[in-house]
């Protein structure tokens, strides 16, 4: 899908804030999360409503991805959005307020 045509996710207030979470959504269409985990890392989890070809699928996409490597996950997550048409703006993302970065710009 050209870049241009993508629709933005607006960030939302985290459901779980002590847990060190970011999320963004679209009601019903799609919802995405960003989280730190103990001793797993990072974890980029989306939700992506979908055209069914049949009755048996699924209305959703699920996509998760963990990794100890932040910026692995956010670019292989942002490249899941990309192909549903979605991306989420980078800027909204405060790595000193979510993922324990003293430095909210140092990653």
């Amino acid at each position: 899908m050209n870049g241009n045509n993508l629709i933005p996710i607006p960030r939302v207030e985290s459901r779980a804030p002590h847990k060190n979470t970011i999320e963004w959504e679209i009601p019903r269409k799609v919802m995405v999360s960003l989280m730190l985990v103990e001793k797993i890392g990072y974890t980029f989890i989306a939700k992506v409503k979908v055209k069914k070809k049949h009755w048996w699928n699924s209305s959703y996409k699920i996509f998760t991805i963990s990794n100890p490597d932040i910026m692995e996950v956010i670019t292989i997550g942002l490249d899941f959005l990309k192909r549903y048409g979605y991306y989420i703006d980078h800027k909204t993302i405060k790595f000193g307020e979510v993922v324990g970065f003293s430095d909210p710009a140092g990653f």
